[in-house]
């Protein structure tokens, strides 16, 4: 694959096209009926993308500084392991309804 459709493809993976959409489209668009990729390939290059995503941090982790970011203070209770058991979270202009 070119670059650049490999850089639409991430771009629809890390959107949540689901892989077999992801292949109808590069089809219809290159007219290729037989692709060199199966949908397979493209969920482990969704992995793989979540992966180099998340870096070091579990999903919980991300969840919480990305709730962070966006301005909202999640509260959670975590297991004597350091599991997280109960989250919650608001968006700020909620509260002041």
């Amino acid at each position: 694959m070119q670059a650049l459709d490999l850089d639409k493809m991430n771009g629809l993976l890390k959107a949540g096209v689901p892989p077999k959409t992801i292949i109808s489209s590069i089809q219809q668009e290159t007219g290729i009926r037989r692709l060199e990729i199966t949908p397979k390939d493209l969920y482990n290059r969704s992995a793989k993308l979540l992966k180099e995503q998340l870096g070091t941090r579990t999903p919980i982790q991300a969840l919480i500084i990305d709730l962070e970011a966006a301005g909202m203070r999640p509260k959670y209770v975590t297991t004597s392991n350091g599991r997280v058991s109960h989250l919650f979270f608001i968006h700020p202009k909620a509260l002041q309804l």
